[in-house]
């Protein structure tokens, strides 16, 4: 005798971005521990989506709402499926690296996700709650102070500046300036030497 199914309509009443029936969701997250943020350095929010009854793939990654004056750069979802001997259990990381571009308190806001309990047949909310960090000015920021140009510095090589998109050691810069230099006092010496001759 055939094995026979009932399949329920998604009901009218579920207001959720995506259609999620599961017996359990839950949602949790990992912040890669940075103590001393700066402007423009990254830091890593994990969301993890853990359900009961949804395979990995049938889960949706969270929708975030705007961050001003942050960029958000979201990786690859990873995400398994294993089988408890009853329930098919999903699992599913959604990573992003998140840069502050400006310093004071930065939020990461609260994630909501709709879901339908098959259990008790209502709508449910799955909710993680917001995190803050405190963000510090950058330590390469425009406000530095210029030293007078009578003082030398030497290079401090570990630093970066950027030149035309790239990253370039600043000792290359200081290479960079000699021989501009050096070629400068070269062509002086040419012009002196023929309006000698």
């Amino acid at each position: 005798e055939p094995l026979m199914l009932e399949i329920s309509p998604r009901p009218d009443s579920f207001s959720g971005d995506f259609w999620l029936p599961a017996r359990r969701i839950s949602l949790s997250q990992q912040i890669t521990d940075n103590e001393k943020l700066h402007v423009g350095e990254p830091i890593t929010r994990t969301i993890i989506v853990d359900a009961v009854g949804l395979e990995e793939n049938m889960l949706e990654e969270p929708v975030w709402p705007d961050l001003p004056e942050t960029r958000i750069y979201p990786d690859q979802p990873q995400g398994i499926s294993r089988d408890d001997g009853e329930w098919v259990l999903g699992h599913k990381e959604f990573r992003y690296a998140i840069v502050p571009e400006q310093a004071g308190e930065l939020e990461l806001p609260e994630i909501r996700l709709d879901w339908w309990d098959t259990v008790t047949h209502q709508q449910r909310t799955a909710v993680l709650p917001a995190h803050r960090l405190n963000v510090l000015p950058s330590e390469t920021g425009p406000s530095a102070v210029l030293p007078p140009s009578d003082v030398v510095v030497q290079p401090d090589v570990s630093r970066v500046t950027p030149v035309d998109g790239a990253l370039m050691p600043a000792t290359s810069l200081v290479w960079k300036a000699s021989t501009a230099a050096f070629a400068v006092l070269w062509l002086l010496t040419l012009v002196l030497y023929f309006r000698r001759g």
